[in-house]
């Protein structure tokens, strides 16, 4: 059988390197998509706080002013 022709910057070493750095590459990758998903579960927390707290406000903010109203009436 023939031999591939192989030159001298296609070797074993050269192949494995190659995919060492696309492994790592991907892992950098990874590792950034890993730091923006856990920036946006914390800035989801966030808005949820303080939709919650004001929520909370507006509806402590309506049972005072009704029963204002309900005492002036």
């Amino acid at each position: 059988m023939a031999q591939p022709d192989t030159s001298p910057y296609e070797n074993d070493d050269t192949r494995l390197w190659t995919l060492e750095r696309r492994v790592h590459k991907m892992e950098m990758g990874m590792d950034s998509i890993e730091m923006r998903l856990g920036r946006i579960e914390e800035s989801v927390q966030d808005l949820r706080t303080a939709v919650f707290n004001q929520a909370l406000f507006f509806g402590i903010l309506i049972i005072i002013s009704n029963g204002i109203i309900g005492a002036l009436l």
